[in-house]
């Protein structure tokens, strides 16, 4: 079953990358959309809690003597999160200091979603959100100060991590990455930020501007036929 999961995933590649760099478009839109109602003044909490993070960032966290191990840790957790979603089974976490890490996947052949997943899927704020919907009273009202430090931290480290000399995107392709990664990001933040803010229609927003771009790609078509 994984190895027929994993040629499947494999096959769907090209066209995935293709259709996410299409409806990037479409994802924008909805992600700057989520950017200003969270500048309601409702919504300070978050931009606490983000300007927080990168402040101890900037004067700690990358600082040679803190290392890198956590970033590393989400990191090779957020592939072993996709290893299991397709059936594989993870053992071997390897994790440094500074020096990166490394979690073995068996079963099967892997996949590119396995390998590039670290690169937009934003880890970290979603445990933040089902945490607080298993155990709301965790946060105690410090929710949007919480998800700030969460996305900031999220941020940070995706932009750190999403570098041509990563081996990660060497394996997928560059030209693969760039044609998914953008549209992906865009839609992973969209849907932390519409959680945070209650967008009730979030993901049908997402099929309405989804619609409207290969509807005005047809007609472009159309016209040129």
């Amino acid at each position: 079953m994984t190895l027929l999961l994993d040629r499947a995933i494999n096959a769907l590649k090209w066209p995935v990358g293709i259709v996410a760099f299409m409806l990037l478009p479409a994802v924008a839109p909805l992600f700057f959309h989520q950017v200003r109602l969270l500048l309601s003044p409702q919504y300070v909490g978050l931009w606490i809690g983000l300007s927080a993070y990168i402040v101890l960032h900037q004067a700690i966290f990358r600082r040679r003597f803190f290392g890198s191990w956590l970033p590393t840790l989400e990191h090779e957790l957020t592939h072993a999160l996709f290893a299991w979603m397709t059936l594989h089974t993870v053992g071997g976490l390897r994790l440094t200091w500074s020096k990166g890490g490394e979690i073995k996947v068996y079963g099967g052949r892997s996949n590119w979603l396995i390998v590039i997943a670290p690169y937009f899927f934003p880890t970290v704020p979603l445990a933040a959100l089902a945490l607080h919907a298993v155990w709301p009273r965790v946060f105690a009202g410090q929710f949007d100060v919480i998800m700030g430090v969460c996305l900031g931290f999220h941020l940070i480290a995706t932009f750190k991590e999403t570098r041509f000399e990563q081996p990660d995107l060497k394996k997928v392709g560059y030209l693969f990455s760039i044609l998914l990664l953008p549209t992906a990001n865009a839609l992973g933040l969209a849907w932390v930020l519409s959680a945070v803010t209650e967008e009730p229609r979030f993901w049908q927003n997402v099929v309405v501007e989804a619609e409207g771009v290969f509807q005005y790609i047809g007609n472009l078509i159309g016209r040129l036929e």
